[in-house]
């Protein structure tokens, strides 16, 4: 708090102070930003539970609540001025005041700015370091409401001394009262209003000292929750790149959508995944790179043409000779300059990809995480290639949840979130993913004559197959040439029976915080 607010709040003694129609919010707002902030209490549960637990705390905790809000999703936010804060509230405005100061609250709204539902979430988070902040500030928050109710009071007297200056002149005027009685009352009034002045200058003295050391406080605590928030911020942004695929898909839905798109994955499991499939997928995608023949930028040759961006640099002397550059102009108007011949890309040609995760209850926690991302990234190689893709999720017998992605160009965010989201914790069967993994693979080779697929089995453990049924499969897997790719998370790559259903390799993780283990089969699959 500025010095400014006794000098411009209290420095006209003669004025009644107009304390109850000061702002109880520090944020200068308008009545829509007010509605968008009600709107969001009514839909969103855990901002009412944040205010409530802050309200808890401190009676201003609803205000704070709502100036938080401000400060994030307005573009130019700005603090009231001071003697338009009820003094209750100085204590928000000191808070807001620090907060607003820190280059981290402008990173933090890059992500909150004119979107309701990011800020939303960003109170929330930074809820509990607000009330650390009051818990720890009681003694400055009693100040402030005692600050209050003597300006009030003040107010009070003041209008009391008004009023008898003017029953004073019409006594003198009428004649029928003596002025004396009204000037001895107003003399009593007057030594009460010198009295509770200097208490409030005082009050005010304490107030202004203790919050100017607090400052420091304040300013760290604040500093950390705005961190917390950006991290949350980024996270969900990394999480709507991850479960969107698509670039900005995820702000495209509706506010309500959104809104429970946005508390479902504002969880600690979906934070993992995205942070793990950040890097993940960067790796998987320049390894998917090395697939390629040529790149398009590749020179393996020297070819006759007009394309000018091409053109080799002895060529382009020409312009600079008068006799030379005409015969450039007809050369190239007739295609016969010299230019660079560049290869173009070549993919090598791929069929669908099948994902089996093993959802077993020794798949939970970390291994979980590690081969969700493992599925999210592979489904990004597919859609980015033009590839279908298939999710089968399954426990033990019986146990089968299918996520058909097979139209890259028709993928819902509420789909990939429940791909995301989906955990058996059962027991574990190989013979019905894989059975029904072969039947896709049947369906394509119907339709497309021909299947150059891939199947992913993901699994921590093993599980016996019968004879009969792998013989068939290994048999119609070389009839249809998809190939089968296994990835054992903390177990063995030469156990059985995964060994003899897979004939592409099977890959043996054990760092579950790092993607760099999968670098060999995003390059291969």
């Amino acid at each position: 708090m500025r010095n400014s607010f006794l000098d411009e709040y209290l420095g006209d003694k003669s004025a009644t102070l107009p304390v109850d129609r000061a702002s109880k919010n520090t944020v200068l707002h308008d009545k829509w930003d007010r509605e968008d902030y009600n709107r969001l209490l009514d839909e969103m549960d855990e901002l009412g539970a944040s205010e409530g637990r802050l309200t808890d705390v401190v009676e201003t905790g609803s205000s704070m609540m709502a100036d938080t809000f401000f400060s994030l999703v307005k573009s130019v936010p700005a603090l009231r001025p001071d003697k338009d804060v009820r003094p209750s509230y100085l204590l928000n405005r000191a808070v807001m005041g620090e907060a607003m100061d820190l280059k981290e609250h402008e990173e933090l709204r890059l992500y909150s700015v004119n979107d309701e539902i990011a800020a939303g979430l960003a109170c929330v988070t930074m809820e509990p370091e607000l009330e650390v902040i009051y818990d720890k500030l009681k003694q400055e928050q009693k100040l402030a409401q005692e600050l209050e109710q003597q300006l009030m009071e003040m107010a009070g007297l003041q209008q009391e001394d008004a009023d008898l200056d003017k029953m004073m002149a019409d006594a003198a005027e009428s004649g029928d009262e003596d002025p004396q009685d009204f000037q001895q009352q107003q003399e009593r009034i007057q030594e009460a209003m010198k009295r509770l002045q200097q208490s409030i200058d005082e009050g005010a003295q304490e107030l202004q000292e203790r919050l100017k050391n607090a400052s420091p406080f304040i300013k760290q605590t604040m500093k950390e929750a705005i961190n917390k928030a950006t991290e949350q911020s980024e996270d969900m942004e990394a999480m709507t790149l991850t479960w969107g695929l698509d670039p900005g898909a995820f702000h495209r839905l509706p506010p309500r959508e959104r809104l429970e798109m946005a508390q479902r994955m504002n969880n600690d499991k979906f934070r993992r995944i995205a942070r793990l499939f950040g890097p993940m997928s960067r790796m998987a995608f320049a390894e998917q790179k090395r697939k390629t023949q040529h790149s398009r930028d590749e020179i393996y040759d020297v070819e006759m043409g007009g394309d000018l961006s091409n053109v080799l640099p002895t060529e382009l002397l020409c312009l600079d000779d008068e006799d030379l550059e005409y015969d450039f102009f007809r050369r190239y108007v007739e295609q016969g300059l010299l230019q660079y011949k560049l290869q173009g890309v070549e993919k090598i040609a791929k069929g669908g990809i099948i994902f089996n995760e093993d959802g077993s209850g020794s798949m939970g926690g970390d291994r979980e995480i590690w081969a969700k991302a493992v599925g999210l990234c592979l489904l990004h190689i597919a859609k980015s290639q033009k590839r279908s893709f298939y999710g089968i999720h399954f426990g033990g017998p019986g146990m089968i949840k299918e996520f058909d992605f097979r139209d890259p160009r028709n993928i819902e965010l509420e789909s990939v979130i429940e791909f995301a989201e989906l955990f058996f914790a059962g027991g574990t069967d190989f013979v019905t993913p894989l059975s029904r993994s072969l039947d896709l693979m049947l369906e394509e080779y119907a339709a497309k004559g021909c299947v150059k697929g891939d199947i992913v089995f993901c699994t921590d453990g093993m599980c016996g197959v019968p004879d009969a049924w792998l013989a068939k499969f290994k048999e119609e897997q070389e009839r249809l040439g998809f190939r089968v790719w296994g990835i054992v998370i903390g177990g063995s790559a030469d156990s059985e029976p995964l060994k003899s259903i897979c004939d592409g390799r099977v890959f043996t993780i054990k760092d579950l915080m790092s993607g760099d283990e999968a670098r060999d089969m995003f390059r291969e699959v």
